[in-house]
């Protein structure tokens, strides 16, 4: 059985902490046929570049073909960039995408408009969640239709943090809006993420929740992905039989591996 991550962090993105090294050296000895490290880039409202990651964008590259070279015949290195909030700055997304060749690119939406990040809005009561999650649902909209990646990353983002007023870590009674998301994903081609993530927060489950993926299929959606998420050694491919487990129960028999922006679908097991 292939064990992949679509969807890993080094010390290149600003909440990273290990070096390439390391993190593909971890991947090694977790027995993973295939890592894509996927930094983050965030488009800002009012700016015409991310920051962080800029100062270390050729380094990334570098890094990427050094490990290419030195572990060849151990894992297979996927040049990935992880894009927040493309439609929030399209001119200068645009301008960063076309300057560096990616083999895969994640898109995700981590900050609302107004620099509201979904980590740090105050969830003091449930109008504020419903308000949250119309916004976010809103902006994933438009953020599938401005394009330019090939993957949506953890559609269930904000759950991450509404564990303290939750009762259950479900978006059941937002099936309509998901619907609209889904959709419009399905007429780009664009891959759905299953983020392991939640399996070892309050979720206690890979994400997104099974009708989720459903209805993905049901919709003629054809490639997801699997991703840990993992900004440290440890997490890197955790999870990853969990999202195979949940793939399969939904009706897909493939899971997606991107080569310079090219999906190549792989039989799962």
């Amino acid at each position: 059985m292939q064990i992949l991550d679509m969807h890993a962090h080094t010390n290149f993105s600003f909440d990273g902490r290990n070096s390439m090294e390391e993190m593909t050296c971890a991947a090694i000895e977790k027995g993973l046929s295939t890592v894509a490290f996927t930094e983050h880039w965030d488009a800002k409202e009012t700016s015409d570049e991310d920051g962080y990651y800029e100062k270390f964008a050729q380094v990334h590259f570098s890094e990427v073909m050094r490990m290419r070279e030195r572990f060849s015949d151990k894992i297979d290195i996927i040049y990935g960039i992880e894009v927040g909030q493309i439609h929030q700055n399209r001119k200068a997304a645009e301008s960063f995408l076309k300057a560096h060749d990616f083999d895969f690119i994640i898109g995700s939406l981590h900050d609302l408009r107004a620099g509201r990040d979904i980590y740090h809005i105050d969830y003091c009561d449930m109008d504020v969640v419903k308000k949250t999650w119309s916004d976010y649902f809103d902006e994933l909209c438009e953020m599938i239709d401005v394009g330019g990646f090939d993957c949506l990353g953890h559609i269930d983002y904000p759950l991450r943090v509404m564990g303290g007023i939750l009762k259950t870590p479900t978006l059941y009674e937002y099936k309509d809006r998901i619907d609209d998301v889904l959709r419009r994903m399905c007429r780009c081609g664009m891959a759905l993420e299953i983020n392991t993530r939640g399996l070892f927060d309050w979720q206690k489950r890979v994400g997104p929740e099974g009708f989720i993926l459903k209805r993905f299929k049901e919709l003629g959606g054809e490639h997801i992905t699997i991703g840990s998420d993992a900004h440290v050694p440890y997490a890197l491919g955790a999870g990853a039989k969990e999202a195979m487990e949940a793939a399969l129960s939904s009706g897909f028999e493939y899971f997606t591996v991107y080569r310079n922006r090219k999906p190549e679908m792989i039989k799962i097991g």
